[in-house]
C-alpha cells in the first residue's frame, strides 16, 4: 500500500495529517503546517507523513531510550511499558531501544507544547522521553509509518492505529505527570542519575539529636505516616493529600538508595508551607508538620530532641516540652502557690522539688550553653508551664465532694445512702485532676 493510501485511511479514521519530503528531515521545512490538515489525495510525492497533535487532539508518548523510560514509569506512575493502560497504538522507528504510544487527549483538556525528560551524557544532554502534544494551530507531530528513518529503515507498527473514537484517552498519571512537571524533572533526574536533588539537613543539631531522628525515621514506614496524615496513595509512588481539590497527586516518595538511607517524601502545592520547599522530608518531618493532631507521640527525650532541632532554645519551648513530657503527673495549683505530684493515687505536695529536678534535666536535652544551665532560666520554665492549661489548675477545684477519701488503696465512699445517681456522678469525677489528699 502506498504511503498516499495510508494517509488516506488515517485521515477517514478521523486524524489530521501533515505530509512532507523526507529530504528535509523529521519534520515540515513549510511554516503554517500546524493549522492545516492534510488532503491526502492532493499529496504529490511526499513520502513523510505525520500526526498533527494540535488539530487531532492527540498525544504521543515517546520513549527515547526505553529502558530508563520503563523505569521512571514503574517508579513514578505505576505503569507498565510493556502493557500500557487501553492497548493504545504502538510503533517504533529504532526497533532495539525506542517506542512511541498514541493516546487521545481527554475532552477540553490541552498539553500546551512538548515536555521532554533529558539527563546529562557524553555527548551533551540524552533524551529519556517526550510526551509530545500542543494546543490547536500550534505545531507538533510525529512521524507515523511507513515513513523512512533518518537511520535508513521505515517506522513500523507493533500495534496499529485505530479510529480516533476508539483511541484510548491518555492515561491519568500522565495528566498528573504533565501537571507537576517541573516539580518532578528533578526526582526523575535523580532516579536515572542519582543527582539533582537536594539532601535533608538539620542545621546545627547535635550528633545525639540526630542519631534520634534517624533512629525515629528507620522504625517509622513513610507510607503509614502519610496514611495516618489522610494522604492517599494513588498509585506508583504518588500520593494524594487531603481535601484535594484538582485530584492530582501532590506527593511523591522516594526510597532510601545509595545518596540517603532513609525515605523520602516531596510535597507540592496544598501541602503545608514548611513541607512544599522543593525539599526532601522524612518520617521526622512528616510527624512534626502533619501528625500533631494524630495520637503518634514521641516519647519525653524525643519529643526534647525535636524541639532542640527546631533550634528555638527558650524558656516558652522548654516549658512546652516540660508540658508534653510531664502533664499528666504534674500539678500546679494558683490558689496555694504551689506544685503537686500524682503518686498514683493521690496528689501530694512537691516537698523535695521534683519539679525543678525535672525541669533541669529537660533542659539538658535541648542546650549546652551555661546561660541556660542556671537557676533562673529553671524558673523561668517553670512560670511558664504554670499558665498551661493543661497543668494549672485552682485549689478550689479539688476535694469538692465531703463524701469522698482518697487513701493509698484507693478512694472511699462514706455516704453510702446517696441515690444512685449521685453514684454514678461520683464515679464519674474519679479522676487524678479532682482527688488532692
Amino acid at each position: 500500500m502506498t504511503i498516499k493510501c495510508i494517509a488516506k485511511e488515517l485521515t477517514d479514521m478521523g486524524y489530521s495529517l501533515v505530509a512532507w519530503d523526507s529530504e528535509s528531515g523529521k519534520n515540515p521545512n513549510f511554516s503554517g503546517w500546524g493549522m492545516i490538515a492534510l488532503d491526502p489525495i492532493k499529496m504529490n510525492g511526499e513520502d513523510m507523513i505525520g500526526l498533527n497533535h494540535g488539530l487531532s487532539g492527540t498525544v504521543v508518548l515517546d520513549g527515547d531510550d526505553l529502558e530508563r523510560t520503563r523505569s521512571v514509569f514503574g517508579t513514578f506512575l505505576g505503569l507498565d511499558t510493556e502493557a500500557m493502560p487501553g492497548g493504545p497504538p504502538t510503533y517504533h522507528g529504532n526497533p532495539v531501544n525506542r517506542r512511541k504510544w498514541v493516546y487521545r487527549l481527554p475532552e477540553g483538556v490541552v498539553i500546551p507544547g512538548v515536555k521532554k525528560l533529558t539527563i546529562p551524557g557524553e555527548k551533551g544532554h540524552e533524551t529519556i522521553f517526550e510526551i509530545r502534544a500542543c494546543e490547536p494551530g500550534k505545531q507538533a507531530q510525529d512521524v507515523l509509518p511507513p515513513s523512512p528513518h533518518p537511520e535508513g529503515h521505515q517506522y513500523t507498527w507493533l500495534k496499529p492505529m485505530v479510529p480516533i473514537d476508539e483511541l484510548p484517552i491518555l492515561p491519568a498519571p500522565i495528566m498528573d505527570l504533565v501537571t507537576n512537571w517541573n516539580d518532578m524533572v528533578p526526582l526523575m533526574r535523580h532516579q536515572l542519575t542519582g543527582h539533582g536533588i537536594t539532601e535533608i539537613t538539620r542545621g546545627k543539631a547535635s550528633d545525639e539529636a540526630i542519631a534520634t531522628i534517624n533512629d525515629y525515621c528507620r522504625t517509622h514506614d513513610l507510607a503509614e505516616l502519610l496514611s495516618l496524615a489522610g494522604y492517599e496513595h494513588c498509585y506508583g509512588n504518588r500520593w494524594l493529600r487531603p481535601g484535594s481539590g484538582t485530584g492530582s497527586p501532590g506527593v511523591t516518595t522516594w526510597p532510601a538508595d545509595q545518596t540517603c538511607d532513609k525515605e523520602r517524601a516531596f510535597f507540592f502545592d496544598g501541602s503545608p508551607t514548611e513541607l512544599t520547599d522543593g525539599k526532601p522530608h522524612d518520617a521526622w518531618d512528616i510527624k512534626k508538620h502533619l501528625l500533631q493532631d494524630v495520637a503518634t507521640k514521641l516519647d519525653e527525650r524525643q519529643e526534647a530532641v525535636v524541639r532542640a532541632v527546631l533550634g528555638r532554645v527558650s524558656e516558652d519551648t522548654v516549658g512546652l516540652a516540660f508540658t508534653e513530657a510531664h502533664g499528666g503527673r504534674l500539678r500546679y495549683l494558683h490558689g496555694a502557690g504551689k506544685w503537686y505530684v500524682w503518686t498514683g493515687n493521690r496528689w501530694v505536695q512537691d516537698g523535695l522539688k521534683r519539679t525543678l529536678h525535672a525541669v533541669r534535666n529537660l533542659t539538658r536535652t535541648h542546650t549546652t550553653k551555661p546561660s541556660q544551665a542556671k537557676s533562673s532560666f529553671y524558673e523561668g520554665v517553670l512560670k511558664v508551664a504554670s499558665s498551661d492549661p493543661t497543668i494549672a489548675g485552682e485549689f478550689a477545684e479539688y476535694d469538692q465532694d465531703n463524701y469522698l477519701l482518697a487513701t493509698p488503696g484507693g478512694l472511699w465512699i462514706f455516704a453510702t445512702a446517696v441515690s444512685e445517681r449521685r453514684r454514678q456522678l461520683t464515679r464519674s469525677q474519679r479522676s487524678p485532676a479532682r482527688r488532692l489528699r
